[in-house]
């Protein structure tokens, strides 16, 4: 079995699912898997149905009938296996992207994998020779094992090989230096020393730093000092915080002082500024009743009190964790709320005004109460030309400047309102004399009722109904009802009746009706009688009918028709006669 790619392949199949494919035939212009890859190959395949595909590696059969679908690289189900709908699909053999050798714009090759060489022999490396490159084993000075270790060979290297500086401490095994290989007047850098470990090799006296630099900023706690472990000892570092400690006990002779973590109890003690490090403040039953963070946010852990007010800087904000900002106070005291004032009280009161002289109540599970204690209560909407207020025994509504006193008392039923032409208001019986005009809107009206009929009376002597409505921006008279002829209807441009029944008579039996297009039929006594079309007019026991048929015609099913001759058929007009039935002509 080999892996195999080949120009040209391409297969149909209409398996479906995820399993094996059966091969169906090469497409026109390629050739099958069995002569382009080979039976029990492997190779590089893509199926494709619409917008499902897959790519993968696939082993053909030892017939190079199905593909076993091996190994999914990518796909459209989330690079797994896809469960392949119904239907023709095609397989063909392809290299996929991720298994390419590419070589980009600087002429670098990339390989998606290890690069294996046909001889695997260890100790071999491919060496370029002009032409090409060969593999060739490792040989000389140096050997090279199969893990890539790389070592010189027995008495490989001379001193003339060797440059300076080329070997670092870290390059010599241990011992592999010892004073016999270094000459007497040897100097090493300071470079090449490492750090002396062994206790009493350097004597303190040979310490000068009155040459060295400035530590360049104040001593941090994790600063270091050497310190001599007491007589006979050795040298030992320190770090500056022992020494905080170490001086925590010493009494204080001098005004100023620093870096103090605890003094006792003070009786007395007057600073000019309190800086302290993230820490609390509080009482001996309370010690962190104040808790200051490192970015100076203050934390109060019992209700503070302030005996002389809060004052806040202009433009400041009170709030929650939540919503730091929920009120703002302005320079000039305003309060602005960024969320709901919720007064739960039941009996709760805004008072307005430096007197109060305006109050708003919560009246419990009724309402709100507006009262002016020094006049009346008024509620502006706009300004004072709109208004609604109480005189305590009425409600006066102000509108565009009039006010109009509404009234103390119900009327009775289908009662209107009235005005007495100075604002004030009462119950009145609807006016029993008609309006002259019904008042022009701005939008559609509908006259309509759920029970009984609507009469339109017109009970003037000589008088008409007329209906108008309005045309290309002209006032056009549509019908009229001619009061004079008994109602006689007038229609102003004809009437259509879109295929409806016109009675003629008491019972309804008489009419005249277009049942089908194109047709008119004329019913007595509840019967056709006579039914008329372009072509024809048939029914009655005398008619006229033209001596040409323009147009196609079926004599109705059931009937005979005639025509008075001579008649003319149009070219490729045809009159059809059902079967059983006559058409003469006379």
């Amino acid at each position: 079995m080999a892996l195999v790619l080949n120009d040209r392949v391409k297969e149909t199949t209409t398996t479906t699912g995820t399993g094996t494919v059966t091969l169906a035939g090469a497409v026109q212009g390629f050739e099958t898997f069995a002569a382009g890859i080979g039976n029990n190959n492997t190779t590089y395949y893509c199926i494709q149905l619409n917008a499902e595909f897959e790519v993968g590696l696939g082993t053909l059969s030892s017939d190079s009938s199905t593909l076993a679908r091996t190994t999914i690289i990518s796909s459209s189900n989330s690079d797994s296996a896809v469960n392949f709908s119904a239907g023709a699909k095609f397989v063909f053999c392809t290299m996929p992207a991720s298994k390419a050798m590419v070589l980009d714009a600087s002429n670098n090759l990339t390989l998606p994998a290890k690069l294996i060489m046909p001889d695997v022999t260890s100790g071999k490396i491919l060496v370029g020779d002009g032409t090409s490159y060969e593999e060739v084993a490792v040989s000389g000075d140096i050997g090279l094992a199969s893990s890539g270790a790389m070592t010189i060979q027995s008495d490989a290297v001379e001193q003339s090989m060797i440059a300076d500086d080329a070997v670092g401490a870290d390059q010599l095994a241990a011992n592999a230096v010892v004073n016999a290989s270094v000459a007497s007047d040897a100097a090493i850098a300071d470079t090449k020393l490492a750090t002396i470990s062994t206790a009493n090799k350097v004597d303190i006296g040979a310490l000068d730093i009155d040459g060295a630099s400035d530590i360049g900023a104040a001593l941090a706690d994790a600063d270091l000092i050497i310190v001599d472990d007491g007589a006979g000892g050795t040298e030992k570092k320190c770090e500056v915080s022992r020494i905080k400690t170490y001086i925590a006990d010493v009494t204080l002779t001098t005004a100023a002082q620093t870096n103090i973590t605890s003094l006792g109890t003070l009786t007395t003690l007057t600073v000019d500024n309190i800086i302290i490090n993230g820490t609390n403040i509080g009482h001996t039953s309370d010690t962190d009743s104040i808790a200051i963070a490192s970015d100076g946010v203050v934390t109060f852990s019992q209700r503070d009190v302030h005996s002389g007010g809060i004052t806040i800087a202009d433009g400041g904000q009170i709030g929650s964790a939540s919503d730091t900002d929920a009120i703002a106070i302005g320079s000039d005291g305003d309060v602005t709320l960024t969320q709901d004032l919720e007064l739960q009280h039941d009996g709760a009161i805004l008072s307005f005004g430096a007197n109060d002289e305006i109050t708003l109540t919560h009246v419990h599970d009724t309402g709100l109460l507006l009262e002016d204690s020094g006049g009346t209560p008024t509620l502006q909407l706009h300004d004072a030309n709109e208004s609604i207020a109480s005189d305590g025994s009425k409600i006066i509504m102000t509108s565009g400047g009039t006010a109009f006193n509404m009234p103390t008392a119900d009327g009775s039923a289908n009662h209107v309102l009235k005005t007495d032409g100075s604002g004030t208001l009462s119950f009145a019986a609807t006016p029993a004399t008609a309006l002259d005009d019904i008042g022009v809107g701005d939008a559609a009206s509908t006259l309509a009722t759920s029970a009984g009929n609507i009469t339109i009376d017109a009970q003037g002597n000589d008088t008409d109904i007329i209906f108008k409505g309005t045309d290309g921006s002209s006032d056009t008279t549509f019908l009229t009802i001619d009061g004079s002829d008994a109602g006689k209807l007038l229609p102003n441009n004809g009437m259509d009746l879109n295929g409806k029944e016109l009675i003629l008579d008491a019972d309804a039996d008489t009419s005249i009706t277009a049942d089908t297009d194109d047709q008119i039929d004329f019913r007595i006594a509840g019967s056709d009688v006579m039914e008329m079309n372009p072509t024809a007019f048939s029914g009655g026991a005398i008619y006229e009918n033209a001596d040409d048929i323009a147009a196609n015609y079926t004599i109705t099913s059931g009937k005979n028709a005639m025509s008075v001759g001579p008649i003319t058929i149009a070219s490729g007009v045809t009159v059809t006669v059902p079967s059983g039935q006559r058409w003469v002509i006379l």
